[in-house]
């Protein structure tokens, strides 16, 4: 069983989350899933693009920023408790914040380098042991070069030693072969009407977000 906070839309303070996985520990939910970015902003520290960090290019919360420090306090602090933490780093959707920053998509040629360069220093300060698997998004959006774009993400993860997860409906990216499908909107989404099985079941988009192992 999971919980999801989207920090990348509205930021909650480290203390607030050691909180939170405190009752999460208490009532023996053991997945974290700790959605960093989202359209207002890239939630966690760069140093290869810092204007990713720079207030002008946010929409809200505009000076909160979580530093690699704090987010492995995070995973640690959770792994304690017997929590894993599964980081959602959300693209090539959601991404508004990356193109007021940049002037263009995530999808495009010059968009793609940098998103490669965000996953290798996310991953270099992020080690495989405390979080093997990452979360890249892919939902709620239509680009020309899907198929690529998914195959570029999930071969850069993979390459450092993670296992890539990712949203799956029919609004959403191709699910790639090596990522763990996390499926939403089933109980009117055609492309799954029919199933019932998924790794994580997505229950929730009122109050909180809640994922069932199966």
């Amino acid at each position: 069983r999971g919980f999801m906070h989207d920090t990348g839309r509205n930021f909650r303070d480290i203390e607030t989350i050691k909180k939170e996985l405190d009752l999460l520990s208490f009532y023996k939910i053991n997945v974290f899933h700790w959605h960093l970015t989202d359209n207002p902003a890239w939630r966690i520290e760069c140093q290869a693009y810092p204007q990713l960090n720079d207030p002008k290019f946010r929409t809200r919360d505009h000076d909160k920023t979580y530093t690699y420090e704090q987010i492995r306090e995070v995973i640690d602090y959770a792994a304690a408790r017997n929590i894993t933490v599964v980081p959602e780093l959300d693209m090539p959707g959601h991404s508004a914040y990356f193109d007021r920053a940049f002037g263009f998509k995530m999808h495009t040629p010059q968009g793609m380098e940098i998103v490669g360069k965000l996953l290798d220093e996310f991953c270099t300060e992020i080690p495989a042991d405390k979080c093997p698997i990452i979360h890249f998004g892919a939902d709620e959006v239509r680009i020309p070069n899907a198929p690529q774009f998914v195959d570029f993400v999930t071969k850069k993860l993979q390459s450092h030693g993670r296992t890539p997860m990712q949203w799956a409906s029919s609004r959403d990216l191709p699910v790639g072969d090596s990522s763990i499908e996390q499926r939403w909107k089933t109980w009117i989404d055609p492309l799954y009407q029919d199933t019932d099985f998924s790794k994580f079941y997505y229950t929730s988009h009122t109050s909180h977000y809640t994922f069932y192992s199966t």
